[in-house]
This record gives C-alpha cells, structure tokens and sequence, in this order.
C-alpha cells in the first residue's frame, strides 16, 4: 500500500464553533481530519482533508492530536517506530496553523504536508519537541491537553530497566514566549518558556525536572505513585 491511510488513532476534536471532527491516520498519506455529524458519524457530504504527510510512504507519522490554543491550531503527532521496546525511535513532534484543517508549518515556516512530486520530496518534517533521552526510550502517542488552565502531556514510553517495557507519562506542557509548545523535563529550545503548570496527578509518570527549571533532560528515573508537578 502506497497511498491512503491507516484507520487508527482516532480522535475527536471541536473546532472554533463547537463542530466535530475525527482525526486519525498512520503511515501511508499520513493524518486526516473530517467533520462529523450529529449522530457522531461521518457527514454527509465531506471529504478527508490530509493535513500532515512525510516524505516517503513508509514514513510514520501517527497519533493525530490537533489542539486550539493562543488563537492558533497546533497539530501534534508522533513519528517513526513505535512498539519495539529500547529499539524504538518514537518521538513527539508539532506544527502551526491558522486553521484546523491545516495547512500546518513546523517552526521554520516548512510544510508538515510533504510534497512527493517533488524531486526530492519537500517538506513532512514538522518541529519535535520530546525524543527519547537516557531511560526514557521512543516517548510518543501523546495525548495534549488544558487542565485548570494549565496544560499537560500524556505519553508512552519503553524502560530499559524493565527490559523495554512500555511506561505512562504525564508532564506539565509549558509555552515558550514565541508561542511554541515546551514539554518540561525535555531539552528547551533556546527561549525559556513563559507559563506554569501545577497539578496533583496519580499515575505513573515521567522524570521531574530539577528545581528551577531545566536546560537538558532531568537525570531522574520514572517512577510510579503519587507525584506533584510545581512550576
């Protein structure tokens, strides 16, 4: 299979008025986005709108998670391989735009819609914001969201201390002051971010950041239990 999709990773999203939209996709033309109807299906009358899509075909790009934030759509998803315990190259990426139907930008302006006609292909790149570092292998299938008015990441990742067993983690998500997206306990980018989160959450979660912020991925190892994140 050379075109279409996967019909996995199903997600429901409203837009700017209240309507539904199903985003889903893997591999292949990458990630879809399609209105629904009142009765939660399909509706009549729409098409499929591609809205991310890699250089090549057996290229993954998965996990479709379009959120509204700040005036602007913000597309994340997650890229290559995923399910193979420490072998695993999974990683968090996202892009901008106007609208929820795209088109979306990485950070430097490029297409997150690949253009195969093109020799080389261009674009399908997108900005990563959370890769694997230390014991944290192939982090992805992430799921963001505002809570309280503090936003969050949920993920997966592989534990090479438990033989590549897959692990949840929950981290707050922070915005940087050009509007970017910062998964704290990750590398930032050069711009510090400009807002907080605090929440009490039960649930096996990712490593904490250091005390006062951190520039590089905390040393921590995940843990299981109770744990408060104080921005």
């Amino acid at each position: 299979m050379t075109e279409g999709w996967n019909a996995i990773d199903g997600a429901v999203v409203l837009d700017e008025g209240g309507n539904p939209w199903l985003a889903w996709g893997s591999a292949h033309d990458g990630l879809f986005v399609q209105r629904l109807g009142p009765d939660g299906a399909l509706q009549v009358g729409s098409a499929p709108v591609n809205i991310a899509r890699r250089p090549r075909f057996d290229q993954v790009v998965e996990a479709a998670n379009p959120v509204f934030h700040d005036g602007a759509w913000w597309l994340f998803a997650s890229y290559d391989v995923c399910c193979s315990g420490v072998r695993s190259t999974y990683h968090v990426v996202v892009g901008r735009a106007s609208s929820l139907t795209g088109p979306y930008v990485d950070r430097d302006g490029a297409p997150l819609l690949a253009d195969r006609s093109a020799r080389p292909p261009t674009g399908g790149l997108a900005t990563t914001i959370l890769t694997g570092y230390g014991d944290v292998i192939g982090p992805g299938h992430q799921y963001v969201f505002e809570d309280g008015g503090s936003w969050w990441i949920a993920h997966h990742w592989y534990d090479p201390s438990l033989d590549g067993a897959p692990r949840l983690g929950l981290r707050p998500l922070d915005w940087d002051v050009d509007g970017w997206p910062v998964v704290r306990g990750a590398p930032l980018p050069a711009s510090p971010p400009t807002t907080t989160s605090t929440m009490s959450v039960t649930a096996p979660v990712g490593p904490q950041p250091p005390a006062g912020g951190a520039t590089n991925a905390p040393a921590a190892t995940p843990v299981a239990g109770t744990a408060t994140y104080t921005g």
